[in-house]
C-alpha cells in the first residue's frame, strides 16, 4: 500500500505481514498519515529501500519469527541498517535468544 499526498512522502515503512500478525488496527495511524508510505511485506523482500521496519504483534511468535527465517526475511532484518520497531510479540523477536 502506498499513501501519497502532491507526491510528497517523508517516510516509507515494511510492515513485515507474518501468518498470525494480530492487532493491524496498530499500523491505521502509519496508513492515515499522508505523508508516510506503508508496504505489507507477505513475503521475502529487499528491505533497504525502506526508512523503517516495523514487526507488529504477533498471535504465535515463535511460529512467525521461524516464517520469516524459512523465507529469508529474517536474514534481511538482521542486515537492515535503518531503525527497527517492535510491538509486542514483534518486540520479542527483536532479542537475540528464544
Amino acid at each position: 500500500m502506498q499513501v501519497v499526498l502532491n507526491g510528497k512522502v517523508k517516510l516509507s515503512v515494511a510492515v513485515i505481514a507474518y501468518p498470525t500478525v494480530s492487532n493491524y488496527d496498530d499500523i491505521d495511524p502509519l496508513i492515515a498519515d499522508t505523508e508516510i508510505r506503508v508496504e505489507i511485506i507477505q513475503a521475502f523482500k529487499p528491505l533497504s529501500s525502506f526508512d523503517m521496519v516495523l514487526l507488529p504483534s504477533s498471535k504465535t511468535t515463535i511460529q512467525d519469527l521461524q516464517w520469516m527465517k524459512a523465507n529469508g526475511l529474517f536474514q534481511e532484518i538482521l542486515k537492515y541498517q535503518g531503525v527497527i520497531f517492535g510491538i509486542c510479540g514483534g518486540y520479542q523477536m527483536l532479542f537475540a535468544r528464544y
